[in-house]
């Protein structure tokens, strides 16, 4: 009952050996006698293992090889007792009785003819399997000799030591070449799910990388698509607007010569239009509404800013502070010199000339359009109009140098601020 794998498991496990721990290793000893191997684990029970065992041991075993020692029969007597009442009770057979003749004398009989009792088995395979060293041709025959001198092996048929010797020999070979089996298989399928996982991320990666370059190219095609549709309105906004231009005549244009001026006038439509702007209008002044609806005849409005050139023929002095080309706008002007510079035009030209309303001027400058600017919301084609803070290098440049609006009018949104 010392050998280690006949142990309780408390005892196995450092505990101390208690009458329930003699439970366990008879328990096992009579499992052995019984099926002729060792339980392990989720083992087998008698019946299941040998049908030829009759199924009342099946009890008594599991009984005897509880986990928990109180769960075990109270003492060998009990064990012997149960055993001896179950196999009475249900026709002793020839193997019981051996089985309670060892546990009784604590040996077991050995057969002539029949095979090793299990424990000499058992003692056999231990021996064998802890000198797997000397397995070979010429160690063999020696380890074999030393095995039917052990004292264990006393009484026991030396043929028989050797045959059971052989046995156990082939036996762990052929476990082993299992194991290697097994093994091989493991990690065939250890490898086929490492491939396949690997595969399954190649794939989830592959999927991800294509979708986020269709999301990006989706996105870019979107992006083309929307600046070539803003392209395209621009380029029929300004068809448009050059259209509207081309269709003033020469009846819709006239230049003011007196002094030597050369002041380009251009007509403007009678109409009616919605001046100020809304409250939802990006960047708008406080004083631009509300929107309300403004009826005006036609007038004449100056076709560009009045130049530096034309103001000093006129008014014999040029104020400005950018100065250097005749056609830069003039700046520094106060109402009042404005209003003086239409004056004294009316007298030398003979024609009335005077600064617009306010309304005048902001019909003017929309020419039409009902947006934030002559040619749209957006002030992304603002430098395409006007000289302004973003562009103009904070210094005034020459009149009539970027594109005029609907009505032929230039720098409407730029360049110089204007009296009306």
């Amino acid at each position: 009952m010392g050998t280690f794998r006949y142990m309780p498991p408390e005892v196995q496990e450092g505990g101390e050996w208690t009458p329930q721990g003699d439970i366990y290793s008879l328990g096992m000893l009579a499992y052995v006698l019984l099926t002729g191997r060792r339980p392990g684990g989720l083992f087998r029970l008698p019946s299941r293992a040998d049908s030829a065992i009759p199924k009342w041991w099946d009890a008594l075993i599991e009984r005897a090889l509880e986990e928990e020692p109180a769960e075990r029969f109270p003492s060998a007597a009990d064990m012997l007792s149960a055993i001896v009442g179950a196999g009475t009770s249900s026709g002793r057979t020839e193997k019981t009785s051996e089985i309670i003749s060892s546990l009784t004398t604590g040996k077991e009989k050995e057969s002539e003819s029949g095979p090793l009792p299990a424990p000499t088995v058992e003692i056999i395979r231990e021996f064998i399997i802890s000198r797997k060293s000397e397995w070979d041709g010429k160690d063999w025959p020696e380890l074999v000799t030393q095995l039917c001198q052990m004292p264990s092996m006393a009484g026991i048929s030396q043929d028989g030591i050797r045959k059971q010797a052989d046995t156990e020999k082939c036996i762990w070979l052929d476990t082993e070449a299992r194991w290697e089996a097994e093994l091989e298989a493991a990690e065939a399928r250890q490898a086929a799910e490492t491939r396949k996982r690997a595969e399954a991320v190649e794939a989830r990666q592959a999927a991800e990388t294509r979708k986020r370059a269709e999301a990006v190219e989706a996105r870019q095609a979107a992006e083309t698509r929307k600046r070539a549709e803003a392209v395209e309105a621009r380029k029929a906004a300004e068809a448009a607007r050059l259209a509207a231009v081309a269709a003033y005549t020469a009846a819709d244009r006239y230049t003011e010569t007196a002094a030597g001026l050369n002041l380009e006038m251009v007509r403007i439509p009678a109409g009616t239009f919605d001046m100020g702007s809304p409250d939802s209008e990006k960047d708008r002044y406080s004083d631009e509404g509300p929107v309300h609806r403004v009826t005006l005849d036609g007038f004449w409005l100056g076709k560009t800013e009045v130049t530096q050139a034309q103001y000093a023929k006129i008014m014999r002095t040029n104020p400005s502070y950018f100065k250097g080309d005749g056609n830069l706008p003039v700046e520094n002007v106060s109402w009042n010199d404005a209003a003086e510079f239409c004056k004294k035009l009316t007298q030398k030209s003979g024609k009335n000339y005077r600064l617009p309303s306010e309304a005048q001027w902001e019909y003017a400058c929309r020419a039409g359009a009902k947006t934030a600017y002559c040619f749209g919301d957006s002030d992304s084609g603002l430098g395409d109009y006007a000289w302004f803070d973003g562009n103009s290098g904070r210094k005034t440049h020459p009149v009539g140098t970027k594109l005029p609006n609907a009505w032929g009018l230039y720098d409407m949104h730029g360049n110089v601020w204007e009296w009306c």
